[in-house]
């Protein structure tokens, strides 16, 4: 029960921090605004990419215990600026800070420069540490530091692309972000739900004891369910709902968050609907999004679970009660970002 309102918690937190990003966005995006480099930077992110980078920061520290743990030294200093630069650069790139070619706006071109920078400095930075210390472990400590800027700051980085998008409305990234971050989070929950009461089937006892045939099971369903009902909801009647509050609060700010919600809706309905003519019915689209971002999901938490067990630690931190710490929050949108980001720019066109 803990941990069900303690997720409960987590997602109404995770509600507030969009709920900020995209009233700041749509203020600043105003008719009439002053369009500056600033206000062209916080009008495509401004609460998620620094809470998101905050979080894989706090992650990090997590991560470096584990390989710690297991006698590894990563260059930990290195990671935190390539991690920092990974997250931060689709961010800065949508507002073009750091060119105005398309490559650069989409953040392709600086994702290859950081990764490459990532390989080369890191083998640089090892070789002049074997001039001062032993290179015992060189190899293995060169490993660990790639593997920590790789999940610490490309996968996850994903999730900033898609709330940076240029190809959607400043706002909009963040509800596909929204959308993407519910689907992972209900196959979590699902799982947790359906597999502690039911589970009797083990999956992979000596990584995840606790994962059963009938926890992913009911994860996946629920990935499914959610992705199916928010495709629905954009065609209902909510939306005359939200556009009654959008117009009958007197609170500038609570205006703003509830003109956002009506406008989700139908881009919700859009997602697995008119963006694309291959005549796929929409709600199977809906289906097959939280099929597909719902098992990677289920995978990534395998993933970290490697890693714990690895290091001989049941969880990755103690900063949330009962459920670990931040990778173990992290771990499903960590892999699963990617995969959502692919489905939704490069095969269905909306971002």
């Amino acid at each position: 029960m803990v941990k069900v309102v303690f997720a409960i918690l987590s997602i109404l937190g995770i509600l507030i921090v969009f709920a900020i990003d995209v009233v700041v966005s749509r203020i600043l995006f105003r008719p009439g605004a002053e369009i500056t480099a600033f206000t062209q930077l916080f009008t495509y992110g401004s609460a998620i990419p620094l809470c998101a980078l905050a979080m894989v920061l706090v992650g990090q520290m997590e991560m470096l215990h584990l390989f710690r743990n297991r006698g590894l030294r990563p260059l930990n200093g290195f990671v935190t600026i390539m991690v920092t630069l990974l997250m931060l650069s689709p961010w800065l790139c949508s507002a073009g800070w750091l060119g105005g070619r398309s490559d650069q706006i989409e953040g392709y071109s600086w994702h290859i420069v950081w990764l490459g920078l990532s390989v080369i400095g890191g083998g640089v930075l090892v070789v002049l540490r074997g001039l001062r210390r032993p290179i015992e472990q060189s190899t293995q400590d060169l490993g660990a530091t790639w593997i920590m800027i790789i999940y610490l700051g490309f996968l996850p980085s994903f999730a900033i692309m898609l709330r940076a998008s240029r190809d959607v409305s400043p706002w909009d990234g963040a509800w596909l972000l929204l959308i993407t971050l519910l689907v992972i989070k209900a196959s979590d929950m699902g799982g947790y739900l359906i597999g502690v009461p039911f589970g009797r089937h083990k999956i992979a006892p000596t990584i995840s004891p606790g994962k059963t045939v009938e926890g992913l099971i009911g994860g996946l369903t629920a990935s499914v369910f959610v992705a199916i009902f928010l495709a629905w909801l954009g065609s209902s009647s909510v939306m005359t709902f939200f556009d009654d509050l959008s117009s009958r609060q007197s609170v500038s700010l609570l205006r703003e968050y509830f003109a956002g919600l009506r406008d989700f809706f139908p881009e919700m309905c859009g997602l697995f609907g008119a963006v694309t003519q291959d005549g796929m019915n929409p709600l199977l689209r809906a289906a097959i999004f939280g099929l597909v971002v719902g098992g990677v999901g289920q995978f990534g938490d395998f993933l970290e679970s490697v890693f714990k067990r690895d290091a001989g630690v049941k969880d990755s931190g103690h900063v949330m009660p009962r459920f670990g710490g931040i990778l173990d929050l992290i771990d499903s949108p960590v892999l699963a970002m990617p995969v959502a980001w692919f489905l939704l720019t490069e095969v269905w066109g909306l971002a």
